[in-house]
């Protein structure tokens, strides 16, 4: 396996075992049981460092991230878990709303909303210490 091949294992590694942690606290805070969420690592070029664009899944666009930084911390979560939880948030708003994904794109008011309650779910209503 080449170097850059264990780095793209290691980053779906960690992710997924950053959603297995997180994902029954969310169900706890939200009373929701939330489906298996799928991790996906895309090369292509993304102003965003992760997106959860199809239901039930999230890419981690590579180029944003140093594996060698990933567990830097600002506080109680590192960056790559503060973008994990982001990303749950928006999984916990497509359970109670299907349609989410298919609107997602058609206002700036409603990706404003949408981005706004993942932030708040990640940063607020998550009780990690």
């Amino acid at each position: 396996m080449l170097k850059g091949e264990e780095m793209k294992l290691d980053e779906i590694v960690l992710a997924e075992s950053i959603v297995e942690r997180l994902k029954p606290i969310a169900e706890k805070v939200v009373g929701l049981r939330l489906s298996k969420l799928e991790i996906s690592l895309s090369k292509r070029n993304s102003k965003y460092p992760m997106s959860y664009l199809s239901p039930n899944e999230i890419t981690i666009y590579s180029k944003h991230w140093d594996y060698k930084e990933l567990l830097s911390s600002p506080k109680e979560l590192s960056w790559f878990e503060l973008g994990i939880a982001h990303e749950l948030g928006h999984h916990v708003n497509y359970t109670i709303n299907p349609n989410l994904i298919e609107t997602y794109g058609s206002s700036k008011i409603i990706k404003t909303i949408i981005e706004g309650f993942a932030e708040y779910f990640s940063l607020d209503l998550l009780p990690i210490k």
